[in-house]
């Protein structure tokens, strides 16, 4: 389980709550979470990006999407991201960013497991595999 507060993302030990990486880095709110053992990400729709924390690392990384107002978002293995905003879906693939072709509309919510990943929002649900 984990906590996404205004300034810190936690994680749920055995017996209390532990944050994720350092104080966060985005300057508005953020809207959701994705969270693994070796750190976590980060949406602010009003920062026009998404936060990487490695643990290891110890710091944020901001990455901007080809998207507006990313909101949404969901990792298979915490490298690869799928993200969804105002106007569309973006696929992290660890290295580079793409726009998903065929989805022009506010994307609110993702979900997957394992290659599968579904996108829904005012529009409609998509489904969609690993690129």
């Amino acid at each position: 389980a984990y906590a996404l507060l205004p300034k810190k993302l936690l994680r749920l030990g055995t017996k209390r709550w532990h944050p994720v990486g350092p104080v966060g880095a985005w300057k508005h709110p953020p809207s959701g979470a994705w969270v693994d053992a070796k750190g976590g990400w980060v949406a602010a729709p009003g920062d026009g990006a998404v936060y990487r924390v490695d643990e290891a690392a110890g710091g944020w990384k901001r990455h901007v999407p080809p998207i507006t107002r990313p909101s949404g978002l969901w990792s298979r293995d915490g490298v690869e991201l799928w993200v969804g905003g105002t106007d569309g879906v973006a696929h992290f693939d660890g290295h580079t960013w793409r726009r998903v072709a065929g989805i022009d509309v506010d994307v609110l919510e993702i979900v997957g497991v394992g290659a599968r990943v579904w996108f829904a929002g005012k529009g409609g649900v998509w489904a969609g595999t690993r690129l």
